[in-house]
């Protein structure tokens, strides 16, 4: 019947209907907060243009300056500061070039969480960071195609791992005692 899209097109205009309903409304994790763009999402933020390779990590709705925290106790071991927006066609494939500002945690030796496209930075080069602590506020900042969010990278041997795979803590709780450093909480409030 014409119109009506062969089985290939019906299933990209239902994934495109959930990548719109999600940037309306935030995609719901099944115990944690919503997510825009998820590991390995080849669909940009706003869905006007592909990545030119699969996301690295996880895009968290959030409003801006919503407090992002340390999924683990760490070391801070590289920080970002470019407060500007990045042009998605002037981005390189460098952290720096398009993270905005933002912090690179060491877990462990082989073990470490990125936090990019924050308003503000709370910590510094060095600095040792608990489970929970405050990184910054969510923002803007880098390439980020105009919406409000928390990139979240797991890297593991040097190399972006599913954070999925780590997000096994579930939300953070002051009063719980989590002994395994790999076992992370979610980066933003729940």
């Amino acid at each position: 019947m014409k119109g009506i899209p062969s089985g290939l097109q019906k299933h990209r205009v239902l994934i495109f209907s959930m990548a719109v309903a999600c940037l309306v409304s935030g995609c719901a994790t099944a115990a944690g907060p919503p997510i825009l763009s998820d590991y390995g999402s080849v669909n940009s933020i706003n869905s006007r243009a592909p990545r030119p390779v699969p996301h690295g990590g996880i895009d968290y709705a959030v409003a801006g300056g919503d407090p992002v925290l340390a999924a683990a106790p760490g070391e801070v071991i590289r920080v970002f500061d470019s407060p500007g927006v990045v042009d998605f066609y002037g981005a390189g494939t460098a952290i720096q070039d398009w993270c905005g500002i933002g912090a690179l945690v060491r877990h462990a030796a082989d073990f470490s969480t990125l936090y990019c496209h924050l308003s503000s930075r709370a910590v510094q080069l060095g600095d040792q960071v608990a489970r929970g602590q405050l990184i910054g506020g969510a923002g803007l900042s880098g390439l980020t195609a105009n919406v409000v969010h928390l990139h979240f990278t797991v890297f593991e041997g040097g190399r972006p791992m599913n954070p999925h795979r780590f997000l096994t803590a579930g939300c953070f709780d002051p009063g719980r005692a989590y002994p395994d450093p790999k076992a992370l909480t979610y980066p933003v409030r729940c």
